[in-house]
């Protein structure tokens, strides 16, 4: 779709509303955006003012950059505009409401191993409410470099907790085989769960359930 979003009126409508006509049937209430290949800064944009436009202020719109893209204005970026300027460009018509409710950033490689990283985002200017970040959950989903087993995951949340009154919070890539790298007979909803336990507390609460 990237290839004829950025074509004249016609062209992009013509692909613009079969994605309406599908968000509008089935009521989704957001879209998250993965943009993987350079674009102009405008061909967000003009969607995203779209959605907005024809789905109102309660339709969620995400996106999924590198980390590194949030890092700093020149960092590694697989999409090829600033999401800075993006972000500062993306606002509801009139007022300062931003139009991209927060970032799934992709904080692979070494980024889930400590604070750091994470911290290096904030420090660019984003508030930690807006920054999730998103892990590799096993292994064989992405560079071997690029997995933390989940007790480190675990000390990484809690810590950021401490640091960030408002974190984002985590999310994993992807959840079929979550887990599958720190224990052979780990489901991806225990993996679900040891998150939640880092990021809620709430380990004793479903044991209590499973128990029932």
């Amino acid at each position: 779709m990237n290839v004829c979003l950025p074509g004249e009126h016609e062209q992009f409508y013509s692909y613009y509303h079969p994605l309406l006509h599908l968000i509008q049937k089935y009521k989704l209430d957001g879209i998250d955006l993965d943009i993987e290949e350079t674009v102009d800064i405008n061909v967000p944009l003009r969607l995203i003012n779209a959605l907005y436009r024809d789905m109102g202020p309660d339709f969620i719109i995400t996106m999924v950059p590198l980390a590194s893209a949030l890092s700093k204005e020149d960092g590694q970026n697989l999409s090829g505009f600033s999401y800075f300027e993006l972000d500062a460009l993306a606002t509801a018509p009139g007022s300062d409401r931003k139009l991209i409710s927060w970032y799934n950033g992709m904080f692979y490689g070494g980024f889930a191993r400590g604070p750091p990283f994470y911290q290096h985002v904030i420090s660019a200017g984003w508030a930690p409410e807006r920054v999730v970040m998103t892990v590799l959950d096993c292994a064989n989903d992405g560079q071997p470099n690029g997995f933390v087993h989940i007790e480190v995951l675990q000390d990484t949340i809690r810590d950021l907790k401490i640091m960030y009154r408002g974190f984002g919070g985590m999310a994993g890539w992807e959840y079929y085989d979550a887990g599958q790298s720190d224990r052979d007979d780990m489901q991806p909803w225990t993996w679900v769960r040891m998150v939640g336990d880092a990021l809620f507390g709430l380990s004793n609460t479903i044991i209590g359930i499973e128990e029932l």
